[in-house]
């Protein structure tokens, strides 16, 4: 049989993960980097189901509200940062997300994005709503996460880790090129390129992690 997928059959399947006197406060369908996540504020926890897009699951977590440090919701995709966005299209794309950062002690932060989905009514704003309840529940919690630790923070791409991809480029296409052009005009060329693609290419490799993960 084929799984509905409208609003009311969604909160049933959740509602039936839920304990005795636990409530389901807000949710929304959201994804994880390329995974589909139906995310859920209780009056006790959060409350994960990973799924296929046949509604199958894959997964279930409970993360206490106890177990976070920091919150983050806003407005378009956490996982772009506001530098890319000059992409016209990833700005738009950007535009219909809005984004549950939460971070876990100890751990790195993690990305769930919340699109408009049809017969799901606002599932786009589910990751303000969800925020807001988190808060409810841990009044005390940081509402920004801070990135500064995250050593492959593609918000703010460093010089030294493009320093680093830059040498790593040149050397490996170094020797090709010079042993095709001979002579160390050869070597110097293969460098100089390698060095070019890697250290540029360096600024977006922590981006495209985060989007294939959501998490970073």
């Amino acid at each position: 049989m084929k799984a509905r997928f409208d609003r009311d059959t969604i909160e049933q399947r959740l509602a039936a993960h839920l304990g005795a006197g636990e409530r389901l406060l807000a949710w929304g369908w959201g994804t994880l980097g390329m995974k589909n996540v139906l995310t859920a504020a209780t009056s006790q926890r959060l409350l994960l189901e990973f799924v296929s897009i046949g509604l199958r699951t894959r997964e279930v977590q409970s993360m206490p509200y106890g177990s976070l440090e920091a919150v983050e919701t806003r407005k378009g995709d956490s996982t772009i940062p506001g530098w890319a966005k000059l992409n016209l299209q990833l700005a738009a794309m950007s535009a219909f997300t809005t984004s549950l950062v939460l971070k876990k002690v100890g751990e790195p932060p993690f990305h769930i994005l919340f699109r408009p989905m049809p017969r799901l009514g606002d599932n786009r704003g589910a990751a303000l709503e969800i925020g807001r309840i988190i808060m409810e529940m841990r009044p005390e919690l940081p509402t920004s996460v801070d990135y500064a630790g995250d050593a492959g923070d593609s918000r703010r791409p460093g010089c030294a880790t493009a320093l680093r991809w830059g040498v790593v480029g040149g050397v490996v296409l170094a020797v090709p090129v010079g042993v095709a052009l001979g002579g160390p005009e050869g070597f110097a060329a293969g460098f100089f390129a390698g060095a070019l693609v890697a250290g540029l290419f360096s600024f977006f490799w922590a981006m495209i992690r985060r989007s294939f993960t959501g998490t970073g």
